[in-house]
């Protein structure tokens, strides 16, 4: 009589009947047997994602990686003495590499990922090099698990069992975790390519580097229009377009931002011909000065009066907007993994 056996997340739930043969029964409970640990690590996963899905980083939920981490040395442990069936080894080396495939990528991966968020905000290459480590991550969990799940199957295939196949709510959360982290971690690269640029735009700014200004806001008008152009053509997210909307609106100040730069460099230009013009004539004595050096210097004060009004007029326009779009950006982050990512404590 072939057995049946319920699948869920490769935990092993028994379905006894009083017709089943000894050697069958012996073959289910050595199948729940190598899947007891499954739901815990499952558990222990989903609430670490959640944890940092939803605004945590991955250093403050350290202890939960350890904790993780623990509970799959523990359940390697476990399967290291799990004895064969019957002289067949297959399922139980299979579960003991799953196991230790998953404990160096939670150990070396993801202590990997922890020390990459330090440094990713410092560069668009440090935050790409820092998503596409969590995506490796979860590339090599899920073919480990697969190769498991294959020889699992093999195993109940072998012995008569038949595998149920139903994907918990556990499981259909970590899938909706890692569709919406994929979505989000392309949205925010698009977004923070630009939003670096921006930081480069204002430190030139700053130092008052009139070559830095015009190089750095090229390449910000050129990054923000290239990500408006794929945002045109972007699917929203179960019908959710507030992320796009957020980064649009902020790709088209920086857009904005761009045009207004020439006040920036006119405001430098002047000031430092101003700084030159003014020392020469206070050098000057009173009777050395004539009434042309008066009058330049008089036009020359009155202009950069009127300038510096502009400039700080604009100056302070952009920095509201700039807050304004930020803001609006981080809300929506906010309110689309909240409202996307499962939460699991």
């Amino acid at each position: 009589m072939k057995q049946q056996l319920q699948r869920v997340l490769g935990i092993a739930m028994l379905l006894f009947s009083s017709f089943i043969t000894v050697s069958a029964q012996e073959a289910l409970i050595y199948l729940e047997s190598a899947s007891l640990s499954q739901k815990d690590i499952s558990q222990r996963y989903m609430s670490y994602v959640s944890a940092v899905s939803h605004g945590k980083s991955a250093r403050k939920v350290e202890k939960r990686r350890i904790s993780l981490l623990e509970t799959v040395q523990q359940a390697r442990n476990q399967a290291e003495i799990l004895p064969p069936f019957k002289g067949d080894r297959a399922l139980k080396d299979a579960l003991v590499s799953y196991l230790g495939i998953m404990f160096n990528i939670l150990n070396e991966d993801y202590g990997k990922i922890v020390n990459l968020e330090d440094i990713a905000e410092q560069s668009y290459d440090n935050m790409e090099a820092y998503f596409m480590a969590q995506d490796m991550a979860n590339k090599k969990q899920d073919i480990a698990y697969k190769k498991y799940e294959s020889i699992y199957e093999d195993f109940a295939k072998k012995n008569n069992i038949t595998l149920i196949s139903k994907e918990s709510e556990l499981s259909l959360k970590l899938k909706q975790a890692n569709t919406v982290n994929s979505y989000y971690h392309a949205l925010y690269l698009m977004f923070f390519k630009s939003y670096k640029q921006d930081f480069y735009l204002s430190d030139a700014i700053n130092k008052n580097n009139v070559s830095g200004i015009e190089q750095n806001k090229n390449t910000l008008v050129k990054y923000a229009n290239e990500t408006i152009t794929k945002l045109d053509t972007m699917k929203a997210f179960e019908d959710d377009r507030t992320l796009i909307m957020a980064c649009r609106d902020l790709m088209q100040f920086y857009v904005e931002e761009g045009s207004k730069m020439q006040i920036y460099t006119e405001f430098l230009l002047k000031n430092e011909n101003f700084a030159k013009m003014s020392k020469a004539f206070n050098s000057k004595s009173d009777r050395q000065r004539t009434q042309a050096d008066v009058d330049t210097y008089n036009k020359e004060v009155n202009e950069i009066n009127a300038l510096t009004n502009t400039y700080n007029k604009t100056n302070q326009e952009l920095n509201n907007k700039r807050a304004k779009y930020i803001n609006g950006w981080n809300d929506a982050v906010s309110r689309f993994l909240d409202n996307h990512v499962p939460k699991y404590k």
